[in-house]
């Protein structure tokens, strides 16, 4: 460990790793996350900083695709709240558990997961966890197919959001919701969404998931016949998923891309477009893009 890192406090090196992870610095988060899980062994907090790094550390291996380490990192922590009786720390555990089964495609462990963190949220009353786990709920069963489910648990979810007024969580249930609607043929409903849930990222500064939603948005202008606009929409996308140095989206961008081309028979452009997006999807790494 540098000398520089020994004179963190666990929280210093956790406040750290948070840093990194908003600029998606995912190795430098990583490091300062096992930093803040070594300092806090001996700390006066030791549990609670302990249980907090091994979570956030969990999350970065997810995003990176390391799966079993991501489990391993999010079980201990999960211990670690089960020892000290910490329901909140142990929803927001369960929680993120859930998530990484769902990511990796295990969707009978994240859905039993899911309903674990419920518990434990709805113990303490934390209402803007609750309302993450609805949303996370929400994207399982519209994953699974099921249309009907998964708007319940998003209109559960946007529920609770107006009920707080604002929360950073809002703009992706009301994507969420978007696409659940769009997928329905209810156009001009998710097109609402969407709206809201690009003015929301606006005003919380999330440029990752503003390009989310004009690439979705971008999606329900192609189903709409609309492929001017569709191009459009997924040319701005994509420029702000290259500036943002995040290969999934670019990928998920290219690959609307080309669908616009394809409706338009433009082979040639379409099969460039799409092998553009597979050269940018992570290498496999993120199963679901």
């Amino acid at each position: 460990m540098s000398e520089t890192i020994a004179r963190e406090t666990a929280r210093e090196a956790i406040a750290r790793a948070e840093s990194a992870v908003q600029q998606e610095r995912w190795l430098d988060a990583l490091e300062a996350y096992r930093a803040g899980a070594e300092l806090a062994e001996n700390g006066d907090e030791s549990g609670p900083a302990r249980a907090d790094a091994l979570r956030g550390s969990a999350i970065v291996r997810m995003r990176l695709g390391a799966w079993q380490e991501a489990v391993r990192d999010i079980a201990e922590s999960c211990l670690i709240a089960q020892r000290m009786g910490d329901e909140r720390r142990l929803a927001l555990a369960q929680n993120v558990r859930g998530a990484i089964e769902f990511e990796r495609g295990n969707w009978e462990e994240a859905a039993r997961r899911y309903a674990v963190a419920q518990i434990h949220a709805a113990t303490v009353e934390d209402i803007p966890l609750l309302m993450e786990i609805e949303n996370n709920e929400g994207a399982l069963w519209a994953a699974r197919g099921d249309r009907v489910r998964a708007e319940e648990h998003f209109r559960r979810a946007l529920k609770r959001f107006e009920e707080l007024e604002r929360h950073p969580c809002g703009a992706r249930v009301l994507n969420n919701l978007g696409m659940i609607l769009a997928s329905s043929g209810r156009y001009d409903e998710a097109e609402h969404a969407y709206a809201r849930a690009l003015a929301e990222c606006k005003r919380c500064a999330d440029l990752v998931l503003a390009t989310t939603v004009m690439i979705n948005r971008a999606r329900l202008a192609l189903a709409k016949d609309e492929p001017i606009r569709a191009h459009m929409l997924a040319t701005t996308a994509q420029i702000f998923a290259e500036r943002l140095e995040n290969g999934p989206l670019a990928a998920d961008a290219a690959c609307l891309l080309g669908a616009v081309a394809r409706s338009q028979r433009r082979w040639t452009e379409a099969g460039w477009h799409l092998a553009m997006a597979l050269a940018r999807s992570a290498g496999g790494r993120a199963p679901l893009t």
